[in-house]
């Protein structure tokens, strides 16, 4: 989302003269995103606009995006080991018989 915002402000920066109108448009520009895919939202904008319109709008909400980033920070937490280290592969893997195997990395197997 931050991403988006910077780019719509930095669109709306060079269309614009003023940085404080820009920055006060960026915002409704903002707002108006986040607040597309709400229930309320919607059912007004169904009202007036056809409803190809209406479902691309929806589409282009900040708010059905956030259950994919919540389990994709939820997913990245977990792998956090428990000595506070981040793992590449498996969190808490201190099984060493992995360096064991044959043709296994050269012992690169556990996350240290």
């Amino acid at each position: 989302m931050a991403g988006a915002l910077l780019a719509i402000g930095t669109g709306l920066s060079a269309a614009t003269r003023s940085q404080v109108v820009a920055f006060i448009l960026t915002e409704l520009v903002g707002l108006g995103y986040l607040l597309a895919g709400h229930r309320l939202v919607l059912g007004l904008v169904q009202g007036w606009l056809p409803p190809g319109v209406a479902d691309a709008l929806a589409g282009f909400s900040f708010i059905d995006h956030y259950e994919a980033i919540a389990r994709g920070v939820e997913w990245i937490v977990g792998l956090q080991s428990g000595n506070g280290g981040w793992a590449a592969f498996d969190a808490d893997n201190v099984d060493h018989y992995l360096n064991n195997i044959p043709f296994a990395d050269h012992g690169a197997l556990l996350d240290r």
